[in-house]
């Protein structure tokens, strides 16, 4: 009876970690369903079907559990009206050899009936006992399976884990490096916008200097050409004056001699009128 509630026990173990694997799947499905399609959604489904696998194994494993019941209750139920017939059978040979023999025959018929039911009792028990070890052993190894499935699918989950760091970390490497040269061409931007501005400061100023100087240049050269014509008036103002201290006598003696001198006069006043018209041409043109 021991080894009948202990059979009993684990099968209803059984039956309900395989209950929970199926909530699980049923989890595990509503999950991927609920996902659109790609790793997650694949690795949702992968959860289930394993649960669902895990649920089967368990709902074997009670089965088995259950017939192993069964056929101990249905071996135990043929032991027992085995022996009962055999007791009745043997009441039956008690009855006539106590009938034939008296009390010598019913002292052996005693003495075979309790061996015989001796032998036949430690037979069952040693059958039982066998088919106790045999079912343990099966459930250790589909544990052990179990356990080893268990071991490789956390295993696995931990590599895609970690995969899933190592790409999230050249993710974050790779946007840090764009992040970097993007600033990098900003700043190279900007300091080439400045030597461009420099640059073109440089040519107004550049520009500006030459503006300035050629001002300072044409006002250097007005002044000049001024100073030159003031000499120059100067010059002619005093060379008039003493041209008409010196036409003074002449003229005295043109006066005295007007008879004689006519005609080296008229002679004389084509020559000084282009020597005016010589020196006024030189005083426009130096200017220039």
């Amino acid at each position: 009876m021991q080894d009948l509630e202990c059979l009993r026990r684990r099968a209803n173990e059984k039956e309900q970690k395989a209950t929970i694997e199926r909530h699980v799947a049923y989890d595990y499905e509503r999950k991927a369903a609920t996902l659109s399609a790609g790793p997650v959604a694949q690795k949702a489904d992968w959860a289930a079907e394993q649960a669902r696998v895990v649920a089967a194994l368990y709902i074997g494993q009670a089965d088995h559990a259950r017939e192993d019941v069964n056929a101990l209750v249905t071996a135990n139920s043929n032991k027992e009206r085995a022996s009962k017939e055999k007791m009745k059978e043997n009441l039956k040979v008690e009855k006539q050899a106590s009938k034939l023999a008296g009390k010598e025959v019913e002292k052996e018929a005693a003495k075979l009936e309790a061996k015989k039911t001796k032998g036949i009792i430690q037979k069952a028990e040693k059958k039982a006992e066998e088919e106790a070890k045999t079912i343990e052993k099966s459930v250790a190894k589909k544990e052990e399976k179990k356990q080893k499935q268990k071991e490789e699918t956390k295993e696995k989950a931990e590599e895609e884990v970690q995969a899933k760091k190592v790409e999230e970390a050249k993710q974050e490497e790779k946007k840090a490096e764009e992040k970097a040269e993007t600033e990098q061409v900003a700043e190279e931007k900007k300091a080439v916008e400045k030597a461009e501005d420099d640059v073109e400061n440089a040519d107004e100023k550049l520009s500006q200097d030459k503006e300035k100087e050629s001002e300072e240049a044409e006002d250097a050269s007005m002044r000049a050409v001024a100073v030159k014509q003031a000499v120059e008036a100067d010059a002619s103002e005093e060379e008039s004056a003493s041209e008409e201290e010196q036409e003074k006598p002449r003229e005295e003696a043109k006066a005295a001699d007007d008879e004689s001198a006519q005609p080296a006069k008229a002679a004389e006043e084509p020559k000084e009128a282009a020597e005016e018209n010589a020196k006024e041409e030189e005083s426009t043109e130096e200017p220039n």
